[in-house]
């Protein structure tokens, strides 16, 4: 926060800008925000001079069916089954403790071989 020394806003309540472009209001600029804040609060403590923050774009994911999938990573666009299993592997190895990253991809697995679905959707009023 200029002007407060020691105070930091990150996530949502944050307002920074990337080449005169606001950071959209996603995990991936939060989790970059607290690293920075943890590393600021450190240097600090350690009596040096904090670092600004920079952004990196780690890309974009979105699943949009049954094996289907954009991805946008380090300036390439794909789409389909790869974009797909990129997401999913992406999804599991940000998962924290192996036995959820286990239990999470058994679980997609057999909703995906038995087309098992998340949700229902009611399309008609009866």
């Amino acid at each position: 926060v200029s002007g407060h020394d020691g105070v930091y806003v990150i996530g949502d309540a944050a307002y920074l800008e990337a080449g005169g472009e606001p950071l959209p209001m996603m995990a991936p600029v939060a989790i970059q925000m607290a690293e920075t804040a943890a590393q600021n609060i450190r240097r600090r403590l350690a009596g040096e001079t904090p670092s600004p923050f920079r952004y990196r774009d780690p890309g974009s994911l979105a699943t949009i069916g049954r094996n289907a999938a954009v991805a946008y990573i380090r300036g390439i666009g794909f789409t389909g089954f790869p974009a797909w299993v990129v997401w999913l592997v992406v999804h599991i190895i940000q998962l924290i403790g192996f036995r959820n990253k286990l239990f999470v991809l058994l679980n997609w697995a057999w909703d995906y071989f038995f087309y098992e679905r998340a949700a229902r959707l009611i399309t008609t009023m009866d």
